[in-house]
């Protein structure tokens, strides 16, 4: 199995408990050492963590050697997705399972615009194909109160004075601030290879 763009978090070890050998891919080499570390104190027997610096265009594994590649919120961000699309086909088996979650924003400040998520939906259908109904989940549908959803999506005056405060510092840096509070969804999706 592998962690594409793992970072280094708690995920990897949770699914290596369930006895799975996972392989964190990453461009930071900061993540190895990390997780070498991680791995000496987190528990993830049954299963074991390992680490796989991301160095080129193409993915450290011969082709059709996962049986699962999962990437949470992070190919939105790859400025050219389409290559990392072709080399997850390539490395999964034929019907390998693709675990994807990609964080949108509706207001258009984050790395990918509607435009280029609709272009990423087209090309994923080129490699795979949904095995799971995808999944859109909005913040608004996850805030609850004791009488039920909130009718809209309420920040708290700490909330908005951070945002603000965040706003201000990255214009002193000279980088472009956000206007709004960014409006943030989630979509996911499991798909499976399609045997070309």
């Amino acid at each position: 199995m592998v962690d594409l763009g793992s970072g280094v978090t708690f995920f990897p070890f949770a699914v290596a408990r369930l006895g799975y050998e996972v392989i964190c891919m990453d461009t930071d080499p900061v993540c190895g050492p990390d997780i070498k570390r991680a791995s000496s104190v987190v528990p993830q027997k049954p299963g074991n963590v390992s680490f796989s610096l991301l160095t080129e265009s193409q993915l450290p594994l011969m082709g059709s050697d996962a049986d699962i590649v999962y990437c949470v919120s992070v190919l939105e961000h790859i400025q050219d997705f389409e290559n990392t699309i072709e080399e997850v086909y390539r490395i999964l088996k034929p019907g390998g399972l693709f675990i994807l979650t990609i964080d949108l924003d509706a207001c258009g400040y984050l790395d990918i615009s509607a435009e280029r998520y609709y272009a990423l939906r087209k090309f994923l259908s080129k490699y795979f194909d949904l095995k799971k109904p995808e999944i859109s989940v909005h913040p608004m549908d996850e805030l609850k109160c004791h009488n039920g959803p909130f009718p809209y999506l309420v920040y708290s005056t700490r909330q908005k004075w951070m945002f603000h405060f965040k706003q201000r510092i990255k214009r002193l840096l000279g980088k472009q601030p956000f206007l709004v509070l960014p409006n943030l969804a989630v979509w996911g999706a499991i798909m499976t290879r399609k045997c070309h």
